[in-house]
């Protein structure tokens, strides 16, 4: 009862950047020159790689005009806290370099985004350039701090998606060995007596990060409107707030205490009529027609799935691929 049977789908993957750099320029004693950086262009892209440690390896390239003034070029290079950074030509006077960073941070807020810029200085006069591009982890690896999760299950625990209600909650990894994570179609589980209050997050990448659910609602004249699908962070945000339901109905309900559930669809008779249930039966709405929402007690967890407003963790998610990658 307190599992999910959702379908989840398989969605492709692609990768899209672009620039809109600009080219400064300036008159000075020793005659018109001018920089632009060329790599990386704004709004790109750049993902850790798969080994361990994981390295982020970054190629940067300036144009100078005229060519006499490329040695005059100086770089400064983003910091990413936790990762360690090795720049090719630590003195940065060059139009083209390499910087390397090894280990993957431990905070989720350092990836996303970051700025290179530089700058010429001669006859006087100055030039700058500078561009903006976005840092991520590889999804599906293991090659964070911890090593022991995948990346993604260990950054998104640490974003708002792990909080619903604004509430933390103790949050574990389910893989595809707890309880009911053996099923492909269970995204997260409450195992009431296994930890306290802990939910389980099985693993999402069986079924591509992908999850189509229905929007209902018992105070609804039409109390289903059809599907929506998530994707990505709000995959793992939905099966948060699923689970996050069935805690608090236990601990509600059955922790300790000996109820009456005659329809056994988990809410006790007494207060279904109430809550616009019937006692009677083991799920109210649409028994036949959304049969694999499996009861009243799973009714009530999929309605508060339909209050999460989709895309609103978009901007903590820096997966590659995920919701904002490509």
């Amino acid at each position: 009862m307190v599992e999910m049977l959702w379908t989840l789908r398989l969605a492709g993957i692609f990768v899209n950047s672009r620039q809109t750099g600009t080219i400064s320029r300036v008159a000075g004693g020793q005659g018109d020159f001018s920089l632009t950086i060329t790599t990386p262009k704004n709004g790109d892209k750049l993902a850790y790689g798969l080994g361990r440690p994981g390295k982020l390896r970054l190629t940067f390239i300036a144009q100078v005009t005229p060519k006499k003034y490329a040695n005059k070029v100086r770089w400064t290079f983003p910091t990413i806290k936790g990762s360690q950074r090795k720049v090719t030509y630590p003195t940065g006077r060059k139009t083209f370099d390499r910087v390397t960073y090894t280990k993957l941070p431990p905070k989720n807020s350092a990836f996303g985004p970051k700025v290179v810029k530089a700058r010429l200085e001669a006859g006087g006069c100055r030039v700058s350039d500078q561009r903006r591009f976005y840092v991520f982890y590889p999804l599906g690896e293991r090659n964070n701090p911890a090593g022991k999760y995948p990346n993604w299950f260990y950054y998104w625990r640490q974003t708002p998606a792990a909080r619903p209600y604004g509430q933390r909650v103790r949050i574990e990894y389910g893989g595809t060995w707890f309880k009911g994570c053996k099923q492909r179609l269970v995204p997260a589980i409450f195992h009431p007596g296994w930890a306290y209050k802990t939910l389980h997050v099985c693993d999402l990448s069986r079924d591509n990060f992908r999850l189509d659910y229905p929007l209902i609602n018992r105070y609804w004249v039409n109390k289903f409107k059809g599907f929506l699908t998530a994707r990505y962070i709000d995959v793992f945000a939905l099966a948060v707030i699923h689970e996050y339901v069935h805690q608090r109905c236990y601990h509600a309900w059955r922790a300790g205490k000996t109820i009456i559930d005659n329809d056994q669809d988990g809410i006790p008779d007494g207060v279904e009529l109430g809550m616009k249930f019937s006692p009677k039966k083991f799920q109210t709405y649409y028994p036949q027609k959304l049969s694999k929402i499996g009861g009243d007690e799973e009714w009530l967890a999929y309605e508060e799935m339909g209050r999460h407003n989709p895309g609103q963790f978009k901007k903590h998610d820096w997966a590659a691929p995920g919701s904002q990658w490509p």
